[in-house]
């Protein structure tokens, strides 16, 4: 698959999270490191051991672009991002109604705003024609094969979890973490994201163990948060 790609392309990237499938992913291209470009989108919010793990990965391959985000600044102004989002709540909502002992905004605005928007600049500016996305079936929805004259790749899309997991253990060395053990989320993202709760059960449990610190701030802030999403719901009414 991969030498067919490449014939195909001189423009490849590889969208790089550090998560166990992305890190998968970046293993069996192994052979064309020299081809592919690796980008990550720092977030300006990373946990420590991502942060480690990237600097490893600079080392090893020829090619690596940081992106940059601004996620502390956009929570300054925003607030925590969240699965279910109390309009009164918001920036806008607090402009509206008075101010309120939590802020928060919706999780894609965030993700827009410091992983996706920093992409689309990437691709204006360096116009691949080829990215190799780490996506699997079990996780999520396929993507498009092909969008805005750039062919999307999706190498391991029917991998399940224990091939990922099987193949990590035999190639991965010093670059396997703790991390990648999660079944889902194991790039981590922002260390302040408060969302995704349903999709990365397991997050709350790597807090614990490996940041109990941060732990217990999200422990009190989901107190908090569920009160106010209690409390709005009940204003709801029925005729």
């Amino acid at each position: 698959m991969f030498e067919e790609i490449f014939q195909r392309h001189e423009e490849v990237i590889l969208f790089y999270s550090g998560g166990k499938d992305s890190l998968a992913l970046l293993l069996l291209l192994k052979p064309y490191w020299n081809r592919v470009n690796v980008v990550w989108v720092d977030t300006g919010n990373q946990f420590p051991e991502v942060i480690e793990h990237m600097g490893k990965v600079m080392s090893m391959v020829p090619h690596f672009t940081t992106l940059k985000g601004n996620q502390p600044e956009y929570f300054q102004q925003n607030g925590f991002p969240v699965d279910v989002v109390p309009t009164r709540f918001t920036p806008m909502g607090k402009f509206i109604y008075g101010e309120t002992p939590i802020t928060v905004c919706s999780r894609f605005d965030c993700c827009a705003a410091n992983i996706w928007g920093p992409m689309r600049a990437f691709f204006a500016a360096y116009k691949p024609t080829c990215v190799l996305r780490a996506d699997r079936g079990q996780e999520r929805v396929k993507g498009p094969d092909k969008e805005a004259g750039i062919e999307f790749v999706y190498p391991i899309f029917d991998w399940t979890t224990e091939q990922v997991w099987k193949y990590l253990q035999k190639n991965a060395g010093g670059l396997l973490q703790s991390r990648h053990m999660l079944e889902h989320g194991s790039s981590l993202d922002c260390m302040t994201c408060m969302a995704y709760s349903e999709e990365i059960p397991g997050r709350l449990g790597y807090l614990k163990k490996e940041h109990p610190k941060l732990y217990e701030k999200t422990i009190r802030f989901y107190e908090a948060y569920k009160r106010v999403v209690r409390d709005e719901l009940e204003k709801i009414r029925e005729d």
